[in-house]
Parts: C-alpha cells; structure tokens; sequence
C-alpha cells in the first residue's frame, strides 16, 4: 500500500516560508542553483488542489520569506549608511517585502483556478509560464524591481545557456518547467498511466537541461578587434565619508594615483560619483591635467560624476568620457525611487525645495541614449542597479562592443547585496555576448567575460586597481536583437491554450456523453 502526503494545517504556510528562505540559498553568494527548481517544485505541489484564496497566501508567506532573507540589506542601505530612523527603514523594508510577496502569491492563485489538480496542465503548462511572466511584470511595474528573479540563481547552471536566446525570463521558465517536471516525477501516486507520464517527465527534464548545457558552448558572438589593457579603479572610499568636505581632497588624489600608475591602459575606469562634487566644479583645475597625461599614453578616462545642466536646472548622475577632445556623456535613465528621485507630483516637489527639506531630485537621462564612442569601439553604460534592467541595455547593441557598469554599493555594506549584484551584471554579459566592465567604489569590481564567466575580481572593502586584457565583440546573441517579447508573447500564447484546454475538459466533465 502506498502511502499518498497531503501536508495540511500548520504545516502547509510554515513550509511555505521555509521554502522561500531556502531559495535564497539558490543565489550569489552561496550559488547552491539546484535549490532554486528544487524549492519551486515543493512549493507548487504543497499549493495543488488548494482553495484560491489558499494558494494565494502560500505564494505570499514564499515571496515574503524569500525577499526578507535576500534583500535585508535595503536596511543596512536606508538605516545604517542612510541614517534614516529605525522604524522607517524597518516599515520600508517590511513594506517592499510584502508587496514582493504579491507576485508569486498571483501565480499560485491564477494556478489555483486554471489548473488546480495534479497533471501536465497543472505543473507544465499554467505554473512555469505564469511564473516567467509575473518576474517580468515585476521587471517593470512601478519602476520595476527584478532583484531574486529565478534566472539569476543559473548563472553557473546548464540553464544559463538559454540566456543569449530568452533572457533571464527565458532563463527562468526552465527553472519553473523543471520545477514541474520533478513535482510530476516526485509526487507519490499509482497506475500505469502515471509511471508512464513520470518517465515522459524525466525524459522532458533531461532534455531541457542536455540542450541547456549544449547551448553554453555556443558562441553568438566573436572578437572584433585586437585585446587591448583595461583597468578598473576600486577607491573605496567610505559612505560616511564620501561626502564630507573634509576628505574630498584625500579621496581626488587616491584616484589620481592610482590613475597615473597605470598610464599604460587603453582604458581606465572609475566607479559610479567617483568624483562627489560637480562636474563644472572639478573639471579646469583637476579633471583636465589628469586627462591630458591618460591622452597622451593613448588611453582614455570613464568616470562617475554628478552633472548639472543650467539649461533646464537639471542634475544628473552621469558617467563621462575624457580622450581630450569632446567630453561625451551618459545620464542615468532608470533612477532609484526615493534614492534619486521623488515619485511625486511636480508641485510636491517645488514645495520640499522651498521649505528647504532634504530630498533628492536627479533627472532621468533619455532613452535614446546611445554607446559611448571610445575609438575603435563602443561601450553600453548602465550606473548602479540599471545593469538589472536588461532591456535598457540591450538597447545599445549590437552597435556596443562591450559594457560598462560602474556602481556604488557601499550603500549596502559587506553584504549579500554585493555578489548578488555581480551575478546580475554576469548576467547581462551572457545575454549580450559581450565583455563587462564593472567598476565600483567598495567592491565587487570585475572583469566579465562574454559568457557570464567572473576572468579577474577585486576583493569587497579594499582600495584596489583590477587591469586585463580585454577584446571588443561584434554579432548579436538573439536575445539582443529581439529582447523579452518573443518569449512574453509565446507564454501568453501557452496560457491561453492552457485556457481554452482546461474550458474543454471541465465541458467534458459535465457533460461526458457529447
């Protein structure tokens, strides 16, 4: 006699956020990528044949225990380096976790009513493509927050070949089929209909993860042009400090050292605000002598400063381009909700200024922007976590011949948030074929090859110079060249023929003689 589990009660929400802590585990810094389908598959069956409402609250306690376990460090970021109140960053980070909860809470309860009972439609169908399309929803809605998107965690998986084609969506739609494909292979059950449909699954899993594995060695792209010396600047310099006055100058002329000692680089890159003063208020008296000397070693110097516009009365966090001729800009468009702009109205915002209140106002840079034109190639440029927006950068290419990430991230401390932040930019390197550069003032600064793979890095909190070979890359990776709507498309088309599929077998089941 076998013996079917059917966890209820207690059980049933206390695994359910068991199951999203352990998922984070799934993620950098740990890279445990199995527990990512692992987890999904036990999460979905623990929802199967569940109330809506039921369904909705398991999806909920996951996402919530997932977000609490993966991004506590939006505290260390608002209270700690920020300085707000205790209880504000506690009730932004308890509020921001509760509404992450939401997404996958929506999966299970779309589930619960397309397709609530064990079977292909259930855990192949309905599951994997809702979840790929709640993560992209979640990409972009209210500003967008992609961060613990189950794509990210396989970047070291046989999955991961599936990113130059689909994206990290694409990405994480094989992780949810695979999640199905174990939960039909796992779930206890008897008939020989079943063994038959669990050897169709594992046959289906093995499949899914030998072309993921095979698609790894493809290269989408290739070299265009000799490898030439690139060197990545970390200064390491304090949050707390970063700002004050008193070492502004100790900080210019860390990065001023370092710069001249390594004259011999066709490239120099410096982090995100780099330089914590105006732009037009350094550029004369430091900027220009040091860029004269970089020029005349025939290299050029890309640097985070904050730029402001009289035309306009705009202020942008930027990066600029020095090779001694015409300064060439990137203006950051996709800025941080509270950390770089005020979501409120215009009127709001006038009245915060003229009471003299402490707010940030950056303008958002266009998104027509185009590559950096650095002599001989081209780099697409994304400031902090813009890199987690995929389709921004996807935009310059294939005109771009590598990338350029340059950050901040001393904002969240010797925290988790540093490696999942470098597994994100592996990311965009693997969808776009493509070398990456990531500068960032306390870490982690890394050189990325065109597969997603980590070359060379600097230690987290240590002042340090990363330099390497690198080569420009020509070709798109088809990702690149259609971005997300392929596959959003074709999971809504599977949806709706999940749809229309469940319609005609509950006609049948009411009326089985037509």
């Amino acid at each position: 006699m076998q013996i079917v589990l059917q966890p209820r009660g207690v059980f049933l929400p206390v695994a359910a956020l068991a199951l999203g802590a352990i998922a984070v585990l799934a993620f950098a810094p740990f890279g445990l990528f199995p527990l990512m389908p692992l987890t999904l598959a036990a999460l979905f069956y623990l929802a199967e044949n569940q109330r809506p409402q039921r369904a909705f609250l398991l999806g909920w306690l996951f996402g919530v225990a997932e977000f609490a376990f993966g991004v506590y460090w939006i505290y260390i970021s608002i209270h700690l380096i920020g300085g707000a109140d205790l209880w504000l960053a506690i009730g932004m980070l308890v509020l921001l976790v509760s509404a992450m909860g939401v997404f996958s809470a929506s999966v299970l309860w779309a589930a619960a009513y397309l397709a609530p009972a064990r079977g292909w439609l259930r855990y192949l169908v309905a599951l994997p493509a809702l979840w790929a399309l709640i993560e992209w929803v979640r990409s972009w809605i209210l500003s967008g927050f992609p961060w613990l998107s189950a794509g990210y965690s396989q970047t070291d998986s046989p999955l991961a070949g599936f990113g130059p084609i689909a994206g990290v969506f694409g990405i994480g739609w094989t992780v949810a089929l695979t999640a199905g494909l174990l939960a039909l292979i796992a779930v206890p059950a008897r008939g020989r209909a079943v063994s038959q449909q669990r050897m169709l699954a594992l046959a289906a899993l093995i499949l899914v993860w030998t072309l993921g594995f095979w698609l790894r060695a493809v290269n989408w792209t290739h070299p265009a042009g000799p490898p030439f010396k690139v060197t990545l600047i970390q200064g390491n310099v304090e949050q707390s400090t970063k700002w004050n006055p008193a070492a502004f100058t100790t900080s210019l002329e860390r990065y001023r050292k370092l710069t001249l000692a390594h004259l011999d680089s066709r490239l120099i890159v410096w982090p995100e605000t780099a330089i914590p003063d105006w732009l037009r208020d350094i550029a004369v008296d430091y900027l220009l002598p040091l860029t004269d000397k970089v020029v005349a070693h025939g290299g050029e110097l890309v640097l985070g400063v904050p730029v402001y516009r009289a035309r306009g009365d705009a202020a942008y966090n930027a990066v600029v381009a020095l090779n001694g001729k015409q300064p060439q800009f990137y203006f950051k468009e996709h800025l941080v909700p509270f950390g770089e702009y005020f979501p409120g109205p215009q009127w709001f915002r006038n009245w915060l200024k003229a009471m003299g209140l402490p707010y940030t106002s950056f303008t958002a840079g266009s998104s027509s922007q185009t590559p950096l034109d650095l002599g001989g190639f081209r780099a697409a440029v994304a400031i902090c976590y813009e890199d987690a927006f995929g389709d921004q950068l996807m935009r310059m290419l294939p005109q771009a011949n590598l990338m350029i990430n340059v950050s901040d991230d001393a904002w969240f401390g010797d925290s988790i948030a540093l490696p999942q932040h470098l597994q994100i930019a592996r990311m965009r390197a693997l969808e776009a074929g493509r070398v990456m550069l990531r500068a960032t003032n306390t870490g982690i600064t890394a050189i990325i090859g065109p597969h997603g793979q980590v070359r060379k890095r600097l230690p987290i909190d240590r002042i340090g110079v990363l330099s390497g070979k690198v080569r420009p890359y020509a070709g798109a990776t088809p990702y690149a060249l259609s971005g997300d709507w392929p596959l959003i498309l074709a999971l809504m088309g599977i949806l709706v023929g999940g749809i229309m599929a469940a319609i005609f077998r509950r006609r049948r089941q009411r009326d089985p003689i037509s």
